[in-house]
């Protein structure tokens, strides 16, 4: 736990060598790994030998989407207090401004709480674009927004808490995507779910078939990959 693997040997697949950036190595028969496909697209972890052509087809077809999400907390709302989302048309002109965040979503989330936080939402190349800027250069931005629908009045937030999925190198991004060159019936994400010599095993929620960029989808493919393991342990006896 709390270790970052730089490298997976399983050239023995019986002993498969796991090696972490503080230099020190876990042995087993079996290996699950369940980090993003960002992660994997990145190359932050060696596999030795290399993985099977469809395999690395299949992480080079998928790509990394960016979901960035800004929660804002105020002394009090100043919104549709009974509305789940809020939404908001940009000007068009607005897309085309390369280093301005475009903000049209809001949760509210008083809604489920009944505390005064809204949660501007952010996606594409907005994210990217928004996880270059400081926390202040953020908050100003989303209040522009907010102030054309609701006036110049609103209160300033107390907090604000910004994610940047797209910065983190243990992601990369979001969720996974279908990249352009993608293999039609999801074929990339099929290849990700076989085995690699029976002891290596791929999960998350890039790998799940019919609930890819869902928890649950990530849930139910660490199910799947504990099944192919335990189906590889009794076929290797070990």
């Amino acid at each position: 736990l709390n270790k970052s693997v730089i490298k997976i040997d399983y050239q023995n697949p019986k002993k498969i060598v796991v090696t972490t950036r503080d230099g020190k190595s876990y042995v087993a028969p079996i290996v699950i790994c369940t980090v993003p496909i960002g992660v994997l697209k990145h190359n932050r972890i060696q596999f030795s030998p290399a993985l099977p052509t469809t395999t690395q087809q299949a992480i080079k077809h998928l790509n990394m989407f960016n979901f960035d999400k800004v929660v804002l907390t105020f002394p009090a709302v100043f919104w549709d207090k009974d509305k789940q989302f809020i939404g908001v048309i940009p000007q068009l002109k607005d897309y085309n401004q390369p280093n301005k965040p475009v903000w049209a979503a809001f949760l509210n989330y008083y809604y489920y709480t009944k505390k005064p936080i809204i949660i501007a939402l952010t996606a594409g190349r907005s994210a990217n674009t928004m996880e270059s800027l400081t926390d202040a250069q953020i908050q100003d931005s989303i209040m522009k927004t907010l102030r054309q629908v609701y006036g110049e009045n609103i209160p300033q937030p107390s907090h604000i808490t910004v994610t940047r999925w797209g910065k983190d190198i243990n992601a990369f991004g979001s969720y996974t995507s279908l990249g352009l060159h993608a293999l039609k019936n999801n074929q990339d994400i099929i290849n990700l779910t076989k085995p690699v010599d029976q002891a290596l095993f791929f999960a998350g929620e890039g790998t799940s078939i019919s609930y890819s960029t869902t928890v649950h989808g990530a849930y139910l493919s660490g199910i799947r990959a504990a099944h192919q393991a335990l189906e590889s342990i009794k076929e290797r006896n070990i």
